[in-house]
Order: structure tokens, then C-alpha cells, then sequence
């Protein structure tokens, strides 16, 4: 079961380091041509709903079919059952987002109004133009993601990983042939995307051997189940997304810019968690679905527990590195062109406060991945919910005295409450879960600790002007922090470092 996962978890990183750095090179596009200005807030309002239902019922869509189609292609004839499920839902899937699509379209000034009440009237109206051009993504978006299910409970990750890398491709493209008033380019970009990423996993469906069908069965007990699941799931799965919400609605209050800011901010803290945590939560989803088809309680806690350990690894160093050196790093990435010395001192704020957040995120991937194995859709919803109004309450109470960083703060604490809460209310089916991760998780953060200081001591020695310099010595500053950290971690005897340098050795030995 390791070796399977770290087998897995290796394919998927490998596609979303490319993936990633490609959405990296996005932002960085896009704050080069417009800063953080009224254009890119447009743009963010803009591509906010059709996100929201990218990310919220797309995500949702996946985690249903997954655990479907893994019970489906173990029966007999599991492979003409699984083809016409699958069908099914691509079929269904299109007719429901081409609806979803019509209304977008329709309502777009009052999504835009709804989004960001904030906004002045030009603004507004440039928004509006771009929702309705955005909005038939989602059709593209909800076929692909079935597809991507479809790949994935067949143990196939690497086209689905790298089809999510077409919206950016799309977009970086734009940006080259757009200039500074073109704004509206970028949601022609963002539509021709999502078609891509469509597009893009069909011949290894293909090669799968799943075979399509014309049809939509509603009465095969398979689709009404993803279909009953997609909403407690999309209400489980919406917890960050409705934090990016909640800020833009705040934030459209506070000068302009502020939007943007959250938004580059929130795109370093994402960078981690969607490389690594991201190739973590799809390697072990159909494995905590296998496991839970059997009843093998031992095994589910074990595959989660060596999932966090993978996860925890790489967050514990990741958010201390964000949090110590957040001026300098948001000063390399982000400022050039239009985007100035002010827009790396507000979106650096954001980042200090957000940076924490990347461990109890990256945990809710994977908690929320057990609850979803196992069929129980109650309590993301609950934790979720709960983690909402925990985030709105602190939003209100922090707006005034640190702004941006406020908000920042309240999707920090609102994800700790959601992963409490999930762990306490998962702690009876995972047995032993907590004992067997305490040790390395403390030495991890005691690693983790060490590195941060050294980093809080050097960042006075970098060099405040000229970008290649302060990359060179950045760069060299983060490499160091990380060499130190993975030898601290060596001299404590971390076991799941262990296992991954075995693994990485026995690769090598085989090369």
C-alpha cells in the first residue's frame, strides 16, 4: 500500500510541478500587464462564479464519481457497468452546466453586484461583460471533470493532472498578445481554457478502455448516487471558496487593489498545496475508496496517516517559509511592470497572515477525502459550516484595525475550526491515527522551528534593490533553509523521511 501511494503520489507531482509553475507564470503575467489595479479586480469579480462552480461542483463532481465507478469496476461486468455510468454522467453533467451556463449569462450584472458590491460603476459594468464570456466554461469544466474521474478510478492521473494546465497556457497566450487595455482578453483566454482541458484527456480515455455511450441512465442506482452526493459534497468542499468569497466582498470595501492583493497573496500560499498536498488527496482518494469498499478500518487509518505524514512534511516548512520571508518573496515574484513597491507591501501583509493556513488546509484535503471513501457527506458540511460562520465573525471583528491582513487572519482560523472539527468527529473510525503521527509531527515542527529562525535572521542581509540580486540570494537563502531542515529532520530519526529516501534510493538502484 506505501510503495502503491508514493508510486501514485510521485506520477501526479511530477505532471503538477509543471501544472503549477504554468499557473504561477499566469499570475505573474497578468500582474505584469495589470498590476493590481480596478482592470485585474474586473477580471477577479469577473471569473469569481464561474470559479466558484469550477472549483466547488467540479471538485464535488469528482470526489462523487470516484468512489462509484472503483465499486462499479469491481462487480462483475465492471467494465461495461463503469462505461455506462460514466456516460451517463458526462451526458447528464453537459445538459446541467448548459443551464448553469444560460443563467450565468442572463444574471451577470447581479453576480457581479451580489460578488462585489464595492465596485464603481465602470468596473462594474467591465466585470459583467466578462462573466457572460466566462460562464460557458463550465460546460467544458463539468464534462472534463467527469472525465478526470473516470481516469482516476482506473488509477490513470497523469492526463487529468496535466489537463488542469490548460486555462493557464490559455491565459499566459493572451497576455503576450494583449496590451494594458485589453483586459477583456483574458475571458476569452479563461473559456478557451477550460475547452482544452476537455479536449485534452480524450485520447487517454480512449486508452483507457472506456468506452462511450449515448446515454443517461437516471435509474442506475450509480448515477443517482453521484448525484445525491454532489450537493452535500459541494456544501463540504465550498469552505475556501466561499473564504475567497466572504474577502471579496470585504475587500471590495477597503482602497482599490485590496482584491488583488488577497488574491496574489492566497496564489503563494496555494502553490504548495496544490504541487504536493493536491498529489497527496488524488493518489490516496481511490485507495481510501478501496479500503472503505472492504471494511478495512486498520488500513484506512494507515494509508491516512501516512498521507498526512507526506502532506505535513512539506506544509510545516512551506507555511514557516511564507510567513518569515513574505516581503521578499512577494517582491521576487510580483513586482514588476505595473505592480509597485505598494502592491508587494499590502499583498506581503495578506501573506503574513495567511500563511498558517496551509496546514490546516492541506489536512482538510485528505480529512475530507476519508470522510467521502467512507460515504459519510454529514460531516464536511458540518465542519464546513461551522468553519463559515467562524470566518465571517472574525472578518467583521478584524476589517477595521488590519484590513487585508484581517481577512487573511479570518481564513486562517476558519480552516483550524474545520479541521478540529474534523478530527474530532473522525477520531472513533481511525484508530491508533494520533499515536502514530504525534512523534514525527513534533519533529517536524521542531525542524520547521529551527529553519524559520535562521531564515528570520538572515532575511535583514538580503538585498532590498535589484530583482536578479535578490533572487540569486533568496533563492540561495530558501535552499539553505531547506537543506538545514531535512538534516534536522534526518538527526531526529523522522520515519516517514525514512521511507521516502528509501523509496527514492530503490528508483535509483532500479535507473
Amino acid at each position: 500500500m506505501g510503495k502503491s501511494l508514493l508510486r501514485a503520489v510521485g506520477v501526479i507531482l511530477i505532471v503538477n510541478i509543471g501544472v503549477k509553475l504554468l499557473g504561477f507564470l499566469k499570475e505573474l503575467f497578468i500582474a505584469n500587464a495589470f498590476g493590481a489595479s480596478s482592470l485585474s479586480d474586473a477580471y477577479l469579480v469577473a471569473y469569481t462564479i464561474p470559479y466558484f462552480v469550477h472549483a466547488i461542483f467540479g471538485y464535488a463532481l469528482l470526489t462523487a464519481v470516484v468512489p462509484h465507478l472503483t465499486r462499479a469496476l469491481g462487480q462483475a461486468d465492471g467494465e461495461l457497468l463503469a462505461d455506462r455510468i460514466g456516460s451517463s454522467l458526462i451526458n447528464l453533467t453537459a445538459l446541467a452546466m448548459l443551464g448553469v451556463s444560460a443563467i450565468g449569462i442572463i444574471a451577470a450584472p447581479l453576480l457581479v453586484q451580489l460578488t462585489a458590491p464595492g465596485l464603481d460603476a465602470a468596473t462594474a459594468a467591465m466585470a459583467a461583460d466578462m462573466t457572460r464570456i466566462i460562464f460557458p466554461s463550465v460546460i467544458f469544466m463539468g464534462m472534463g471533470m467527469v472525465v478526470s474521474g473516470i481516469l482516476n478510478s482506473r488509477h490513470d492521473f497523469a492526463a487529468a493532472a496535466a489537463a488542469v494546465g490548460m486555462p493557464s497556457l490559455a491565459i499566459i497566450i493572451v497576455c503576450l498578445l494583449a496590451d494594458a487595455a485589453q483586459v477583456e482578453l483574458l475571458a476569452w483566454g479563461t473559456l478557451l481554457g477550460y475547452l482544452l482541458f476537455l479536449l485534452i484527456q480524450l485520447p487517454s480515455l480512449k486508452f483507457s478502455g472506456f468506452r462511450y455511450r449515448m446515454v443517461a441512465d437516471f435509474g442506475n442506482s450509480a448515477v443517482r448516487g453521484v448525484c445525491l452526493d454532489i450537493m452535500p459534497i459541494m456544501l463540504g468542499v465550498a469552505v475556501n471558496h466561499v473564504y475567497t468569497l466572504v474577502n471579496r466582498i470585504f475587500a471590495s470595501q477597503l482602497p482599490a487593489g485590496s482584491i488583488s492583493a488577497l488574491n496574489y497573496a492566497a496564489k503563494l500560499v496555494n502553490m504548495p498545496q496544490s504541487v504536493f498536498v493536491g498529489a497527496v488527496a488524488i493518489g490516496i482518494y481511490p485507495l481510501l475508496s478501496e479500503a472503505a469498499q472492504k471494511k478495512q478500518s486498520r488500513e484506512l487509518s494507515e494509508t491516512l496517516s501516512r498521507g498526512l505524514g507526506m502532506v505535513m512534511i512539506i506544509a510545516i516548512p512551506a507555511a514557516l517559509g511564507l510567513l518569515v520571508l513574505s516581503e521578499p518573496i512577494v517582491r521576487l515574484v510580483f513586482e514588476s511592470g505595473s505592480f509597485n513597491a505598494e502592491d508587494t507591501a499590502i499583498t506581503a501583509h495578506a501573506l503574513e497572515f495567511l500563511a498558517p493556513a496551509l496546514l490546516f488546509y492541506s489536512a482538510n484535503m485528505l480529512l475530507t477525502r476519508v470522510c467521502y471513501a467512507t460515504d459519510d457527506v454529514r460531516t464536511p458540511l458540518v465542519a464546513g459550516l461551522v468553519s463559515i460562520a467562524a470566518n465571517i465573525g472574525i472578518s467583521l471583528l478584524l476589517l477595521d484595525t488590519l484590513a487585508s491582513g484581517g481577512l487573511a487572519l479570518a481564513n486562517t482560523l476558519g480552516a483550524a475550526v474545520n479541521m478540529l472539527i474534523l478530527l474530532l468527529m473522525l477520531r472513533p473510525q481511525l484508530q491508533g491515527l494520533f499515536g502514530a503521527m504525534r512523534g514525527d509531527t513534533l519533529k517536524m515542527t521542531a525542524a520547521g522551528a529551527l529553519m524559520a529562525v535562521i531564515c528570520l535572521f538572515a532575511r535583514p542581509l538580503l538585498p532590498t534593490a535589484g530583482r536578479a540580486a535578490l533572487g540569486v540570494w533568496l533563492l540561495g537563502l530558501i535552499g539553505a533553509a531547506c537543506l538545514i531542515y531535512f538534516i534536522a529532520l534526518k538527526a531526529l530519526r523522522c520515519s516517514m523521511l525514512d521511507e521516502v529516501l528509501g523509496v527514492v534510493k530503490r528508483k535509483i538502484k532500479k535507473a
